[in-house]
């Protein structure tokens, strides 16, 4: 069974039974997937017979041709504000180093220079595992469901390609690369390690980089064939490595005085504290303006409102390449054959082994029949929050309980 991608003329033959989104994914193409294919995003459509669909809700067949719309150019951030840092490089001979930070959406890379740290050439792409999911949780649950390699090679071949492209700029050969040092939120370091991201998906969410690593970065990034990787450790399970570079940065370490570093990304980080001491959190960011979880909203793109201000004639905003912003896609209304009867909920026999935990299972037994808010459910319960939101965090991963608008709860089986 062979399916086309238009305008691209890239061709593949994917498994019976397969979406035209996991069809994209095989011929290598980048769709737009924010929810993961779950078909609540909307934004994975594609044209097939000229009528718009979503390619994650649309199966494929024999001869299918698939026309896919062209994306709009994203806006990265590359420069920021900093202060002068001492260069202490692990090859302190090489002519030029690079610095990474592989974020849940883009991926930053910096080439410097071996002898003064100066900054020769910046650049910045989309993280094209956003195929996958818009957010960790999704970049997990695809890891585990048999997506692993394909997450890591995306990852590894966009890293590649920026450096390839810093080093033509710079006038610099991929050999004369002395050290590549890495950050990311810990999903996305053992991602691109080739390390499953079992450990984030149940508590404690302990994090497995929690030590400095150098590795030959050859093995990793085939435009380093010559350099060591310098991989920084992780302070929590979704607290990492760029936090750390967050720290540094900010001179929270040598400072007496009281400071907020706040990291607004998809997967967002706060840090407060001084050189005695700092306490960190982190909480999921993107989704609140990227549209991964919510009707709308989108990336930086041409069409995205950036900034919004007032003024005596009322609220004022400016768009992204200066246009109209862009609006959300209307699904096409289509008469569909009446759909055969929904089969039961699975049951859920909380008499045998089920294999919950005592708070999972307490939580359980309050949703039953019920719609409930996470603070009925620590008052019902008497768990504390922190527990009750991990319990909810791994039952929905199993499918267990879905969650509804908001910080609403329920049961997707039936109790036995």
């Amino acid at each position: 069974m062979k399916i086309t991608f238009q305008p691209s003329g890239r061709e593949v033959q994917p498994p019976p039974g397969a979406t035209v989104l996991e069809a994209m994914r095989l011929a290598g193409l980048t769709p737009d997937a924010p929810c993961g294919g779950s078909g609540t995003c909307g934004k994975c459509g594609v044209y097939v017979d000229g009528v718009r669909r979503l390619a994650c809700q649309t199966p494929v067949r024999p001869g299918m041709t698939v026309h896919v719309p062209a994306a709009g150019g994203h806006v990265i951030q590359e420069t920021g504000v900093g202060g002068e840092v001492a260069l202490d490089p692990l090859r302190p001979e090489a002519r030029f180093h690079a610095a990474v930070d592989i974020g849940t959406t883009t991926i930053a890379c910096h080439l410097l220079d071996g002898r003064t740290g100066a900054v020769l050439a910046t650049a910045g792409a989309l993280n094209p595992q956003r195929a996958f999911g818009a957010d960790v949780i999704s970049r997990i649950r695809a890891a585990l469901d048999g997506n692993m390699e394909a997450l890591t090679a995306a990852v590894r071949g966009a890293l590649s390609a920026l450096l390839e492209g810093l080093c033509r700029e710079a006038g610099a050969a991929p050999e004369e690369l002395g050290a590549v040092a890495v950050v990311g939120n810990p999903c996305m370091q053992q991602l691109f390690l080739g390390r499953s991201p079992a450990n984030l998906a149940s508590p404690p969410f302990a994090p497995v980089l929690t030590r400095r690593e150098v590795l030959p970065a050859g093995d990793y990034i085939a435009a380093a064939p010559e350099a060591s990787l310098l991989i920084a450790p992780d302070i929590a399970g979704y607290i990492g490595a760029d936090t750390v570079g967050c720290i540094l940065a900010a001179g929270l370490h040598q400072s007496d005085r009281l400071t907020l570093v706040v990291d607004i990304g998809t997967n967002g980080e706060m840090v407060l504290g001084n050189r005695h001491g700092m306490t960190a959190c982190a909480a999921a960011a993107g989704p609140a303006l990227e549209g991964a979880s919510i009707s709308c909203g989108m990336r930086g793109a041409a069409g995205a409102v950036d900034r919004v201000w007032l003024e005596e004639e009322g609220v004022r905003f400016s768009v992204i390449g200066g246009g109209a912003p862009e609006e959300k896609p209307e699904k096409k209304k289509e008469k569909k054959p009446e759909a055969p009867a929904q089969p039961e909920k699975p049951v859920l026999d909380l008499s045998g082994d089920h294999g919950l935990t005592d708070d999972q299972l307490r939580i359980v037994r309050a949703l039953n029949g019920r719609t409930v808010q996470v603070d009925d459910l620590v008052e019902e319960t008497q768990i504390p929050t922190r527990r009750v939101l991990s319990a909810l965090t791994m039952l929905t991963l199993d499918k267990i309980v879905t969650q509804e608008s908001g910080k609403r709860f329920s049961l997707t089986v039936t109790l036995q």
